[in-house]
């Protein structure tokens, strides 16, 4: 699977209704880290764990470095919006399936 597959991949369980808003932004997130900048940490995201320290980290890099308001639309974040906090969009992130899905997409390009 490469690049473009998985982000098509993302598209689809998004509109199926089959993954969480953040499970889509983490995981096109992580996609454009890996390509074609080939960030070292989004390149190693191979484990459930990795993949939800990545996207907390991510988030607080974008609230670093956007404006408010910026921010809660990019992420859903904040008072309107499906998630209260950070922790608690990240909380909504299928790990699981971003690792899986990372690695497919990974071993794709070898």
């Amino acid at each position: 699977m490469d690049c473009s597959q998985a982000r098509h991949r993302l598209d689809q369980l998004l509109e199926q209704g089959e993954i969480e808003p953040a499970t889509h932004r983490c995981g096109l997130d992580l996609l454009n880290a890996r390509e074609p900048t080939s960030d070292e940490e989004a390149l190693n995201c191979a484990s459930a764990e990795a993949v939800e320290r990545w996207g907390r980290q991510n988030a607080l890099h974008w609230q670093d470095n956007l404006d408010a308001e910026a921010f809660a639309e990019r992420f859903e974040i904040g008072h309107g919006h499906t998630y209260g906090c950070i922790e608690q969009m990240v909380s909504c992130i299928d790990t699981a399936l971003l690792a899986e899905l990372l690695n497919q997409q990974k071993q794709a390009a070898q």
